[in-house]
């Protein structure tokens, strides 16, 4: 077992990595779809749209709680991760031969015939993300996360390239089913090449016993997150045009891209640092108070500059025709705050052993969601997301709940912790809003906002003394000082 400073010292490494990472993939992501969103139209984009809700919930069956079992493992077992592989392999091609039958059920009920055949061509990419979660299960236990970096930007670079060649080739709907299949196909060829593990044909009945008892609670847990969140997707298309389903998805994407960038890199490096460490509760207390303040003084500060500057940004950067996923751009960002600091609690209660009390707060969070979301279509789309970003305040209460017990810090001691950025998240996005307003729609304003948003953000934190400022600053401070020693 690795010792406390040999773990700070892989979890320091692996958040750097983790964050460059996840900084490049959405980088060249973002430009892609940039791209693509000026090339296709919006109703092709609530095709896909429709057909991910399907492919993410088969996901989380090959993906979700096989690998964590591995990871949350102390000590790496070669049979136990072959074992793990073939489990989920063969559990994909079963998932797959449902999907491939059922697709015209699901493009008829969805009441989009066009469904069927993009479901079933990127229904295939369900074996490869099973071989891939077993790989990235061996990276996370491992904690050399500077392989991430070089799998998933090379998917993203690739897929890129082949969306970007289909669209302009006249492709539609199909550009976007090629850059999303090799996506997954390059960054598991890559990460073959790049580590030394390699599946062999042994498998233990008795530890796949053992695995899947803690992975099943995951398992469970994670699709009913899933679900729900591709219910509120699922809801939209069934009951409202593809476009509208396109505009909601497109103004989802940048804030999710942002907060998944600080989210990502966090969750994936707390689960094995927690989980060697997990004894020392008082050491996890303290990372764990550490995390959230700075996480949350990013991410709202990230989500409240693009927030404010949303009209601008989709003027400029998307055009025109996407004018309409502004609203869900702006509510989505208030989601977004709360939801990372939702999942930081969750990843930090699995860490540690403890998926009995994940799969508990699952069955207690979902019921408020399911009323939210049922009540907010019969409105409209948009008032679905607004619904998913107030229901984010109740999923981040919900999951620091249990903290107090087990760490004796809980929803108010982190409230506390965490509120001063909100504070000063309401005047920068006031002020912007003004701006967008007296300033010309251009790309050069676009940055002169945001820059004017960031500063006045810093300057309020000061102001306020967020803890998350100071620990950012104390934190880079102290990495100088290594540097130059």
């Amino acid at each position: 077992m690795m010792s406390h400073s040999e773990v700070a010292k892989a979890a320091w490494h692996g958040m750097i990595w983790r964050f460059l990472e996840r900084c490049s993939y959405q980088t060249v992501s973002l430009i892609v779809s940039i791209v693509l969103a000026r090339l296709l139209l919006p109703e092709q984009y609530g095709i896909i749209a429709m057909t991910m809700i399907f492919i993410t919930l088969s996901e989380v069956f090959v993906t979700s709680g096989l690998g964590s079992a591995l990871i949350q493992k102390s000590k790496y077992n070669e049979v136990e991760f072959s074992t793990m592989f073939w489990s989920s392999v063969v559990f994909s091609i079963i998932l797959y031969a449902a999907l491939f039958i059922l697709a015209p059920v699901i493009g008829s009920f969805m009441h989009t015939p066009a469904l069927t055949p993009v479901l079933r061509v990127l229904g295939l990419r369900l074996p490869i993300s099973a071989m891939n979660s077993i790989q990235q299960a061996y990276v996370s236990q491992q904690m050399i996360f500077k392989k991430f970096f070089f799998s998933t930007l090379s998917g993203a670079i690739v897929s890129g390239i082949v969306g970007i060649i289909m669209a302009y080739a006249g492709m539609g709907v199909w550009a976007l089913v090629a850059q999303n299949f090799s996506l997954t196909i390059v960054n598991t060829l890559v990460l073959h090449f790049i580590i030394t593990w390699r599946p062999s044909f042994h498998f233990d009945f008795k530890a796949f016993k053992d695995l899947f008892g803690f992975g099943l609670r995951l398992m469970l847990a994670s699709l009913i997150g899933t679900f729900f969140e591709q219910f509120r997707g699922f809801l939209i298309g069934r009951n409202y045009q593809p476009q509208d389903l396109a505009f909601a998805n497109r103004g989802e994407l940048f804030p999710t891209a942002l907060a998944s960038n600080i989210a990502t890199s966090i969750q994936t490096v707390l689960f094995p640092a927690f989980a060697h460490l997990k004894d020392d509760k008082d050491y996890v207390k303290a990372a764990l108070r550490r995390t959230l303040t700075m996480g949350s003084f990013i991410v709202v500060g990230l989500m409240v500059i693009l927030a404010g500057v949303a009209d601008t940004f989709v003027h400029v950067i998307l055009t025109d025709k996407w004018m309409k996923s502004v609203p869900y751009l702006q509510w989505v960002c208030l989601g977004q705050c709360f939801s990372v600091l939702a999942a930081i609690n969750l990843q930090t209660i699995t860490s540690m052993g403890r998926a009995d009390i994940t799969l508990k707060l699952e069955f207690i969070k979902k019921p408020f969601c399911l009323v939210i979301l049922l009540i907010c279509v019969t409105i409209s789309p948009l008032a679905v997301i607004i619904g998913s970003a107030f229901y984010g305040i109740i999923a981040f209460l919900v999951n620091a709940f249990p903290n107090k017990s087990l760490l004796h810090y809980g929803a108010l001691d982190q409230i506390r912790d965490i509120i001063s950025p909100f504070f000063c998240a309401v005047p920068v996005f006031g002020i912007l809003q003004f701006l967008q307003h007296i300033i010309p729609q251009t790309f050069i304003s676009l940055v002169l906002e945001s820059i004017v948003g960031a500063l006045l953000y810093l300057f309020l934190g000061l102001i306020f003394r967020a803890s998350g400022e100071k620990e950012i600053y104390c934190f880079v401070l102290n990495r100088i000082k290594n540097i130059k020693n």
